[in-house]
């Protein structure tokens, strides 16, 4: 096969180019020891050299790799707390909408009052402040609470049902756990995509 100044003709430098490429897992691997390297003091030019020889290019092209890796390693720490924050949010208002059934239930047994069905009335507006949002909201609960605790929730098929007396002591248990704990397993629509 001929050559010009180095570079072949034809079909092949395609493949040639591919098979030369530097994969985003090398560009961390090259990273990482490019840091530990620099840790420990070594020279940066004599660091930059070294990793030229190895991978066939010049000290500048690989600076550009570290470059891209640093770059993508800060964008998944940014997503990874972006994650982590609206997660944090999200089990918040869950945590939230939970207080408002455990309080609910506090305030109805502190009554002393024995009702069979709803403990209040889950129809109209039943507690200040419950909107749609709120409706919303209460699946998800119920969702991350089926999730955790299937056993007590089982026979729970609406959110609505948390609000039905008489509802299973382990049911009460767990509601104010999570009020106080604060964190939820299991997904549900919102959070589905979160890693």
């Amino acid at each position: 096969m001929s050559e010009i100044k180095g570079r072949p003709l034809g079909r092949d430098t395609k493949a040639q180019r591919l098979s030369r490429r530097i994969t985003p897992r090398t560009r961390e691997i090259i990273l990482r020891e490019y840091e530990e390297r620099m840790a420990l003091g070594e020279n940066r030019e004599d660091i930059l050299e070294n990793f030229g020889e190895r991978y066939d290019r010049q000290p500048r092209q690989i600076e550009r790799y570290i470059e891209r890796a640093r770059k993508c390693r800060d964008e998944k720490r940014q997503a990874e707390l972006e994650s982590q924050s609206a997660r944090a949010k999200h089990w918040d208002d869950l945590a939230a909408m939970a207080k408002q059934f455990d309080d609910m239930w506090i305030k109805h047994l502190e009554s002393g009052l024995i009702i069979t069905g709803y403990i209040v009335d889950v129809d109209t507006a039943w507690h200040e402040g419950f909107t749609l949002r709120c409706d919303y909201r209460a699946k998800q609960l119920l969702t991350h609470l089926k999730a955790e605790f299937s056993t007590e929730f089982e026979r729970i098929e609406s959110w609505r049902d948390l609000l039905k007396s008489p509802l299973p002591t382990g049911c009460l248990m767990k509601l104010t756990l999570v009020v106080n704990r604060r964190t939820f397993k299991g997904t549900c629509e919102i959070c589905q995509d979160w890693s």
